[in-house]
């Protein structure tokens, strides 16, 4: 879950990157997986790092 604070900062930056003015529950949903993805990515380098020293 992404704080509120990071919500607000990633509508911020979707507005200024974008011009799209969006809602509250569109930008959690982007921020959660956006979260979500780097999550994905962090576990398959940790694997991927395992899998070498062995």
């Amino acid at each position: 879950m992404v704080s509120q604070q990071l919500l607000e900062e990633l509508k911020e930056i979707i507005k200024a990157e974008y011009g799209q003015d969006l809602e509250m529950e569109k930008v959690s949903q982007i921020g959660n997986g956006l979260v979500g993805y780097f999550d994905l990515l962090a576990k398959m380098q940790y694997e991927n790092n395992q899998n070498k020293e062995n």
